[in-house]
């Protein structure tokens, strides 16, 4: 005999004392389980939104660009990004250069939307690099160099 009650939410056995348990109750409750369980967390369509879908799909956009030596240099994003790197390939973030006594600076990271730094701005969608034309308090922002090769990684 099967119990005599059913649990609500999945229709499990839930026997009561005079109830005689029988092995076929056990591998329904156990089938059903699996089906049910193994289906939801193997669903992951249920567990997240398609805009969470879509931002772990493409956590980092990644772009190059040759430097035009322009006093700054502009791009746009499909996104609003949370954090860009931007970085002078085959080149140190920073180096001395002891000839001027001033930094140069060859990467730089934005890391909060609408912030605007020396070295450039990040505003929504829009990320502005900026290219020095002599040291200023000791730095150079190098980020637009002629011919100079960039890489930028934008994480969303």
């Amino acid at each position: 005999m099967s119990a005599t009650n059913k649990t609500a939410k999945l229709g499990l056995n839930s026997w009561i004392s005079s109830d005689k348990p029988k092995r076929v109750d056990f591998v329904e409750d156990n089938t059903i389980i699996d089906e049910k369980l193994g289906g939801h967390i193997i669903d992951t369509d249920m567990h997240i939104t398609a805009q969470e879908r879509e931002k772990l799909n493409s956590l980092v956009y990644v772009t190059s660009y040759s430097g035009t030596g322009t006093q700054t240099r502009s791009f746009n994003f499909t996104f609003e990004p949370s954090l860009v790197i931007v970085y002078k390939r085959f080149d140190s973030f920073n180096s001395y250069v002891a000839s001027g006594n001033y930094t140069k600076v060859n990467g730089t990271f934005f890391g909060m939307k609408n912030t605007t730094e020396d070295s450039g701005s990040l505003n929504g969608k829009s990320l502005t690099v900026n290219q020095s034309t002599a040291s200023s308090d000791g730095i150079y922002y190098n980020l637009n160099e002629q011919y100079g090769q960039y890489i930028i990684i934008a994480f969303r």
